[in-house]
C-alpha cells in the first residue's frame, strides 16, 4: 500500500518509527511534519511551518486561547471533548494562519503525487495540516487515526478527521475508557542499536525524565527522594532539556529509572530504561496493571510512594532484579513490527472485508 501519516510533529520519534517498519513491510510510506520535533528526532517531510513553535506564538496563545494543563488525574475524564476555537481572536488567528500555510502544504503534497494518490492516510494525532481548513477529509483516500495521550484527553478531537476516520487507534489505554470504539495499541519502541546495555556503576544514580513535571509528579518523587538519602547513597539525574541521544545515554547509566507517579502510566521513557537493562518504577492504575499482565516494573503508588520506591532501593541492592526480563518483555510486547502490522491487519479488514 501507499500510505500517507500527517502529524503535527514526530511526537517522541514515534511517527517515524511507524513509517520505517511500515517500509520493511514493503509499503510506500511518507510522512509530513509541521514542525520539527525539540528532541531531535529524524524527520521524512518536515514543512516547518511558521506560527508553531517559537517566542511570540506561546504568548499570542495564552491571551487569545484557551489551553489546558496537562496533568496526571486523566480517569477524571469521562467523554470525549471536541477542539473548538475559544474565542473570536482565537479564530482569526487560526483562519489567518491557514492562509499563511495553504500554499506550502498544497505544494509539498502535490509533490508526492496529491492526497488522492495514496491508498491511506493515517492523522497521527488525529490532526489535520491545517487547524480549521478542512483538508486530509476532503480525500477520497480512507481516513485512519491514531492518538498518542492528551490529543485526544486534553486537546479533544477534530471532528472532521474523528467522525471521517475509517478506525481510530490509540496508544493510551484510558482512551478505551472514553471511547470503547476505538483500537488499544501498545506503544511502538525498539532499542537503538547504537545504546550499550546498562553496565554496573559504582555509583548508584537515580534517574528521572520529566518533559511535564507536574504531569510526571517530579516534585513529590524529589521530596521522598531527599527523605530517603538519609538511608541510602545515590545521586540524583534530573534529566531534561537534553537530546534524545543525551537523554538515552543518561538512562543507561542509571542504577533505578522512576517513570512518574499518578494516572498517566508508563510511556517511551519506560520502554527505553526497560531496553536498557535498566530497573524501572511507575505508577500503574489497577484495570491497566491487570490488562497487562505479567510485567517488569516495579510499581508505585502515590499513597505509599515513601515505602515503595524504599522497597524498590532494597531489591535492587539485594540484586532481584532481572535485566533481561525487561529487555524481552519489551520486544515481546512493544516491537515496533508487531504494532504496525497488527493496525494494518485491522485497516486491511476494513477497507476489503
Amino acid at each position: 500500500m501507499r500510505i500517507l501519516h500527517i502529524a503535527p510533529e514526530n511526537f517522541a520519534g514515534i511517527p517515524i518509527r511507524l513509517v520505517k517498519a511500515e517500509r520493511n513491510l514493503r509499503h510506500d510510506s511518507r510522512l509530513i511534519t509541521m514542525m520539527k520535533s525539540p528532541q531531535g528526532y529524524e524527520e521524512d517531510i518536515c514543512l516547518e511551518l511558521p506560527l508553531l513553535r517559537n517566542s511570540f506564538f506561546p504568548t499570542f496563545r495564552s491571551i487569545f486561547s484557551s489551553t489546558t494543563v496537562i496533568d496526571s488525574a486523566k480517569r477524571k475524564i469521562s467523554k470525549r471533548y471536541s477542539w473548538k476555537p475559544s474565542t473570536p481572536f482565537h479564530t482569526l488567528f487560526h483562519q489567518c494562519r491557514d492562509f499563511l500555510w495553504e500554499a506550502k502544504v498544497k505544494s509539498t503534497v502535490d509533490q508526492l503525487g496529491g492526497l488522492d494518490s495514496f491508498d491511506v492516510i493515517i492523522a497521527d494525532g488525529g490532526h489535520d495540516l491545517f487547524k480549521l481548513q478542512e483538508y486530509i477529509s476532503t480525500s477520497k483516500t480512507p481516513l485512519f487515526s491514531i492518538y498518542y495521550g492528551s490529543d485526544f484527553r486534553t486537546r479533544g478531537v477534530f471532528e472532521h478527521i474523528h467522525s471521517k476516520s475509517k478506525a481510530n487507534f490509540t496508544f493510551e489505554y484510558d482512551h478505551i475508557l472514553i471511547d470503547p470504539s476505538m483500537d488499544f495499541l501498545y506503544f511502538p519502541y525498539d532499542k537503538p542499536l547504537e545504546i550499550s546495555l546498562h553496565e554496573e556503576k559504582n555509583e548508584f544514580i537515580i534517574s528521572h525524565s520529566p518533559t511535564n513535571r507536574k504531569a510526571k509528579g517530579t516534585d513529590r518523587i524529589l521530596e521522598v527522594l531527599y527523605q530517603l538519602a538519609s538511608e541510602f547513597t545515590f545521586r540524583i539525574d534530573l534529566i531534561e532539556g537534553v537530546s534524545h541521544q543525551e537523554s538515552l545515554r543518561r538512562k543507561a547509566q542509571s542504577s533505578l529509572f522512576i517513570d512518574q507517579i499518578g494516572e498517566l502510566g508508563y510511556g517511551v521513557s519506560s520502554l527505553e530504561a526497560l531496553s536498557l537493562g535498566v530497573p524501572t518504577a511507575v505508577e500503574l492504575l489497577p484495570d491497566f496493571e491487570k490488562h497487562l499482565g505479567k510485567h517488569p516494573f516495579y510499581v508505585l503508588h502515590s499513597n505509599t510512594l515513601f515505602n515503595d520506591i524504599r522497597k524498590t532501593l532494597h531489591s535492587i541492592q539485594k540484586n532481584e532484579y532481572n535485566p533481561q526480563m525487561g529487555i524481552q518483555w519489551v520486544k515481546d510486547i512493544h516491537s515496533t513490527t508487531k504494532i504496525v502490522e497488527r493496525y494494518l491487519a485491522k485497516i486491511n479488514d476494513v477497507l476489503y472485508l
